[in-house]
């Protein structure tokens, strides 16, 4: 009883509140629908009396490119490289000589300059100097010795003389006693007694004494002549011998006292090193100082195996089997050849020219070193000192009736845009060149004709026959294109103005 009676109070209460929400649902819809209508109905009436824009052709996208119009010309081969400076020639200074350095010039320090032989220090002249003595005294006794020679050789001379007036009075006798025996023998025989005559009576022994003689002295001149060639001629030879031996040493002691004057090599130079000073005692083959010439330097500049064609290097010709001698061929003009070097803020030029080649390739890199020839690297400031680390521009041949492109103007490939006239309008046409000469900056071809026009302009996405409106560089600007299309009858709306309300 008592959860009835609680179910029936809770009843009661609840009704109310149930029908007051729903009430408010029931105007919050009425409410929503009354604002969709009248929404519906606004939107309606403007749509159904609002004008129609006019209706238009989308304009043609045209590309606006900037180019140049191009025209043969003659362009100057320049190929860029580096190297280092090096002396054309370096020297040490040696004295042949030893001795103490006794004075020095004023050039010979580190840094001076000197002229061709010139004087740079001297060393002590004594030891030269008592050789000198030594050399003229030894001269003066084999002189002696061989004037008492000559008198020795007289005396043998005069031998020879007596021997042949003994022999030629001998034979006066020889004949004399023949004559003797031949008058014996006619007396004899006009006796009739030749037969039994004694040899005395025939005056033979007195002959055969004389015939004996004339014998001996003839042995006594063989001897004398035998003396006179044999012992005179070797005793003189060694005495000329050791005349010409001293007459050598006198020379070379000579030499030595000259060569106790250092003096410079044959060219103009300069020392960049010193090693002795005044006090020193040096001997000979002792380096004193470093020498390096100044009258012309030497800068050996790579270049690569494809871009040597485009320069004219003096080259050397030699036959293997030596039956003419080492020709060269000389261009009428070597190349030319800019060095450059940055000291500080101000940029330092020289000029000179491509002398000759290092003779053979280097093996990593496949490049030939040019000889660049640079005068008086010291005939101003600042010098183009050995050492220094240069860049060079070398002048190579001329191209005559080429086209010069820039490069940026040239896409991957070897590929280039170019602007043709289709149908009065500019479009853009792909091509593919032979590239002649590159650099950092330009590209030169043969491939293009006089008055082509090329794009400059990078194109993302070129494409033949893509519409352009071309800037030409040096030439007034195009008018802009109006890619509005023609208009056509039937085009128009209905109003004649090219409106129309929807239906």
């Amino acid at each position: 009883m008592i959860e009835a009676e609680k179910s029936s109070e809770t009843e009661a209460e609840e009704t109310p509140l149930t029908r007051n929400g729903m009430a408010r649902t029931l105007v919050g819809v009425l409410v929503g629908g009354v604002i969709l209508a009248g929404s519906f109905s606004a939107a309606r009436y403007f749509w159904t009396h609002q004008e129609e824009a006019e209706r238009k052709k989308p304009k043609r996208q045209v590309t606006v490119v900037q180019a140049i119009r191009l025209q043969p010309q003659s362009f100057v081969i320049k190929l860029p490289s580096q190297g280092r400076v090096r002396a054309r020639a370096q020297s040490s200074i040696i004295p042949e000589v030893s001795g103490r350095i006794i004075s020095i010039e004023q050039v010979f320090r580190e840094g001076g300059f000197f002229q061709p032989e010139q004087v740079l220090l001297t060393l002590d002249k004594t030891n030269p100097s008592n050789d000198i003595a030594r050399a003229e005294a030894t001269l003066a006794q084999l002189g002696a010795k061989l004037a008492l020679q000559k008198l020795e050789r007289s005396a043998y001379s005069n031998a020879v003389v007596v021997a042949q007036a003994n022999l030629a009075q001998a034979g006066a006798t020889l004949e004399l006693e023949e004559a003797r025996r031949a008058a014996a023998i006619a007396n004899l025989k006009r006796l009739n007694t030749l037969d039994k005559s004694s040899p005395l009576a025939r005056n033979e022994p007195q002959v055969a004494e004389a015939a004996a003689n004339a014998k001996a002295k003839q042995a006594e001149l063989a001897k004398a002549k035998e003396d006179l060639a044999l012992r005179p001629d070797q005793l003189e030879a060694d005495l000329k011998a050791q005349i010409r031996v001293a007459d050598v040493t006198l020379a070379q002691a000579n030499i030595d006292l000259a060569r106790t004057v250092v003096r410079a090599p044959k060219y103009p130079g300069r020392i960049i090193a010193k090693n002795a000073d005044i006090g020193q005692y040096v001997t000979s083959g002792t380096v004193l100082a470093m020498a390096i010439a100044t009258d012309y330097a030497e800068v050996h500049l790579p270049v690569s195996n494809a871009r040597l064609q485009h320069i004219r290097v003096p080259l050397h010709r030699a036959n293997t089997n030596e039956t003419r001698a080492t020709q060269i061929e000389v261009p009428i003009a070597p190349p030319a050849v800019e060095i450059r070097i940055q000291i500080g803020r101000d940029m330092h030029r020289w000029q000179g020219y491509i002398s000759r080649d290092s003779g053979r390739h280097d093996a990593t890199s496949q490049q030939l070193a040019l000889i660049a020839h640079i005068p008086e690297p010291y005939g101003r400031t600042p010098y183009l000192r050995a050492g220094l680390f240069v860049q060079a521009t070398i002048t190579g041949d001329t191209l005559e009736n080429v086209f010069v492109l820039p490069r940026h103007a040239v896409r991957h490939g070897n590929e280039v845009a170019l602007a043709m006239q289709k149908d009065g309008q500019p479009t853009l046409k792909r091509r593919i060149i032979e590239i002649l000469w590159s650099n950092e900056t330009v590209m030169v071809t043969r491939s293009l004709q006089p008055g082509d026009v090329i794009i400059t302009t990078p194109i993302d996405y070129a494409t033949n026959g893509q519409a352009l409106q071309v800037r030409v560089e040096g030439e007034a600007a195009p008018p802009p294109f109006n890619g509005k299309p023609k208009s056509k009858k039937g085009e128009q709306g209905k109003n004649g103005k090219g409106k129309a309300k929807r239906p």
